[in-house]
């Protein structure tokens, strides 16, 4: 008998043959750096320019987690604080659970950089259709440049095969 496409022989232990399907880990994958700083004069959450845009090649059984790391800047001292999510398109429009998280306060006079890092589970993927991810942010106040993008922010999407042990140490 021949073993189907993205199966392997294996053994059972006593001579027993048979094909069984490849158990990958990483499906894949897209990656995103910024490549010029933005600054975000908005009170209320915009979109950066970090966007990723992914087709997952199983969404029904995978899983798709979103990384997000590096940093950003404050450009003044008004003590304001600033806000991030990352925001969905597409497949669905639910925001990233947990995404939303105050990243800084504005305390000292002159860009301040700021570190920002998260991996996150998307668990609204169902199927193969496109899902859109955004980072956004927001200050609270509109009067001047308060979060500002700096080229060191990067942004992951990873699809993990539904067969590789994902469970989350608490």
């Amino acid at each position: 008998q021949d073993g189907s496409a993205n199966e392997f022989l294996k053994t059972d232990g006593s001579g027993n043959l048979s094909f069984a399907s490849v158990v990958g880990g990483l499906v894949g994958f897209k990656h995103k750096t910024a490549t010029a700083a933005q600054n975000i004069n908005s009170s209320s959450f915009t979109d950066t320019n970090l966007t990723i845009t992914y087709t997952p090649q199983d969404g029904a059984n995978n899983k798709i987690y979103v990384f997000l790391s590096g940093q950003f800047e404050q450009d003044d001292s008004d003590n304001n604080v600033v806000q991030a999510r990352i925001k969905c398109t597409g497949q669905h429009t639910t925001n990233i659970p947990n995404s939303e998280q105050r990243v800084g306060l504005e305390s000292t006079g002159g860009p301040d950089a700021k570190s920002i890092c998260q991996f996150l589970e998307d668990p609204n993927i169902s199927d193969n259709n496109n899902i859109t991810y955004t980072l956004q942010a927001y200050s609270e106040t509109s009067s001047s440049g308060d979060f500002r993008v700096r080229v060191s922010l990067a942004f992951t999407v990873f699809e993990i095969a539904s067969g590789i042990n994902q469970s989350w140490v608490h």
